[in-house]
């Protein structure tokens, strides 16, 4: 396979401020032609499509493994990051015929993708950290009329409640344009088809296995050209973090904390996210402390997204928290530590801990958690192995993308591979994704054999008769 083509600093700088990066595949017009008649029959949402898009047209691989693709994705994701298991052809059908409902969203509404796929949200919290980011492919050509998808530039660090309508952006292109963002970027087609053919745009799913320790792209220059705009500090904090450094203090050294308090509980929600960075850079962590605390949904939403910056700084004052709390109060530390990452490896036991807990949501966050602050330990913690067998899909689901995170490290805990594979069978679609990619992650010839004797059981031919071509050309 050909080395991947890595970005630059300035498409990561671009990445960081805007949420996303176009590239343009190498591959022939004939290879796109041929994806767009392969997608066409398909049933956008049915059985024939949709997450079952890759046994269907499995020709999308190609493109996905091209280098300037895989290049783009390992630079925001890292040498490790892994195709998700969701995926989803958005076709924008003739206007006349363009379905209205809510699930098609067929009026265009701007919305984030359902947390379910990535982090489910506390207080309406949504990471910022790019640990899972989205792919979208044009396989014909796209232009205005045909209503292509737009996006809300820098909209992954705002809740939707602020975004301005009027800043969405077309996302039209030559076949074979491929653009990568953010999870969290705000999205919805940009207008109606006004042509007589389907327009599709395939979106594919990518996680993050390991929080980064290094720069993954083509890195020449550390510096970062400031602006005053107030997503700054958090622009400043992405940069640093996919460098794998500890976060930068504020150029501006007079910095009136007075201001930024008063900022962190002001109503403009972007002022109020960049003053809790700034906060948290500051070391400032009383007034996040009292602000997460507080009885306003909203302000302890903003005040969440100051203890990432602080580091390893922030972990004893989090952990204080937890003498005497309440669900709520678990799940916002939990939460927020494994948002912290590996700098908070401190509080690792104390996750463990937490793992253990009555209620299930406390352990859904806690695990997961556990797969992201412990990706430096040397061992994985036996709990994990409870939680594949616990009596909560969701808090199953986190366990196993948190033994996928420590990968070999969990080859070792007793019953590991019989706890994974029973829970290929499950009935929650992520509990079995996130299994079989566990299995494959643990490098042993058990682990290995399970995911592929289940995998070879269920895989799909998209021919429908066996032994009989599909019902078009499939040359090119």
């Amino acid at each position: 396979m050909s080395d991947p083509i890595l970005l630059t600093d300035e498409a990561m700088h671009r990445f960081i401020r805007e949420g996303y990066v176009t590239v343009q595949s190498a591959l022939p017009k004939s290879y796109h032609d041929t994806m767009y008649a392969r997608l066409e029959p398909l049933e956008e949402d049915g059985l024939v499509g949709h997450n079952n898009l890759l046994p269907m047209v499995p020709e999308l691989g190609e493109l996905l493994d091209e280098p300037v693709v895989r290049g783009a994705l390992l630079s925001i994701l890292g040498p490790d990051y892994y195709l998700h298991f969701h995926r989803h052809d958005h076709v924008n059908h003739p206007e006349k015929v363009q379905p209205m409902t809510p699930w098609h969203l067929g009026d265009g509404r701007l919305h984030k993708d359902g947390e379910r796929h990535a982090h489910y949200m506390v207080d309406g919290r949504r990471h910022h950290a790019t640990r899972f980011a989205m792919l979208f492919y044009l396989p014909q050509d796209t232009t205005l009329d045909m209503g292509p998808t737009g996006i809300v530039p820098g909209s992954q660090y705002v809740p939707r409640s602020a975004l301005d309508e009027s800043q969405r952006i077309p996302l039209p292109g030559d076949a074979g344009t491929v653009t990568i963002m953010h999870f969290d970027i705000a999205h919805g087609r940009f207008g109606a088809n006004t042509t007589d053919v389907n327009r599709h745009m395939v979106k594919f799913l990518y996680t993050r296995n390991l929080d980064p320790m290094a720069s993954s792209w083509n890195h020449e220059s550390s510096g970062w050209t400031t602006s005053p705009d107030p997503l700054e500090p958090i622009w400043q904090y992405m940069w640093d973090w996919h460098r794998g450094v500890a976060a930068s203090a504020p150029p501006d050294s007079d910095t009136d904390g007075n201001d930024l308090v008063e900022r962190l509980h002001g109503s403009n929600v972007a002022e109020a996210i960049g003053a809790a960075y700034t906060l948290g850079n500051l070391g400032s962590v009383e007034p996040l402390i009292e602000a997460l605390t507080s009885s306003d949904e909203d302000l302890r939403f903003v005040a969440g997204y100051g203890f990432p910056p602080m580091g390893a700084a922030a972990v004893a004052p989090l952990l204080g928290l937890l003498d005497g709390a309440g669900t709520e109060l678990c799940v916002q530390v939990a939460d927020i530590l494994g948002d912290i990452g590996p700098r908070a490896f401190d509080a690792l036991p104390v996750l463990i801990q937490l793992c253990h807990h009555g209620d299930p949501r406390v352990r859904q966050y806690a695990i997961e958690s556990v797969g992201i602050v412990g990706q430096v330990a040397s061992e994985a913690p036996v709990e994990l192995v409870d939680g594949l067998r616990d009596d909560d899909a969701l808090v199953r689901h986190h366990a196993a993308l948190a033994v996928a995170r420590f990968g070999p490290k969990a080859a070792a805990l007793p019953g590991i591979v019989d706890a994974l594979r029973e829970n290929l069978y499950h009935g929650h679609h992520h509990v079995r994704g996130w299994s079989i990619e566990a299995l494959q992650r643990l490098g042993t010839r058990d682990g290995l054999d399970s995911a592929l004797r289940y995998l070879m059981a269920t895989r799909w031919d998209y021919a429908h008769t066996s032994g009989e071509p599909w019902h078009y050309d499939l040359q090119r």
